[in-house]
């Protein structure tokens, strides 16, 4: 069986997007949540099916919210490095990936 890790970075961000989407309309941020839980579970079924973007990064659009997760297949899942919304800087995500 396959696991998926987040990086704390990677937690943060998923926080704080859960909160912006709660203060627009309570249970949204929930709602979030699972479009991230089910992201997830899709990457662990076909970790190899998303496009790498940077080294070996790759990038999972999420459905009905303008976030993308970024991650890295590993020997025993996957690593999320990062969800960001989908307009942000691509160099953004680069520069976490370096550090």
């Amino acid at each position: 069986m396959r696991s998926a890790w987040f990086l704390t970075s990677a937690v943060a961000d998923v926080a704080e997007a859960r909160e912006w989407y709660e203060l627009q309309r309570p249970g949204l941020g929930d709602e979030f949540i699972d479009a991230v839980d089910t992201a997830v579970d899709s990457i662990l079924g076909f970790p190899a099916a998303h496009p790498v973007v940077f080294r070996r990064s790759r990038r999972f659009l999420l459905p009905r919210f303008p976030y993308c997760l970024y991650y890295r297949i590993d020997d025993a899942g996957i690593i999320v490095v990062a969800c960001l919304h989908a307009v942000r800087d691509p160099e953004h995500h680069r520069r976490r990936s370096r550090g």
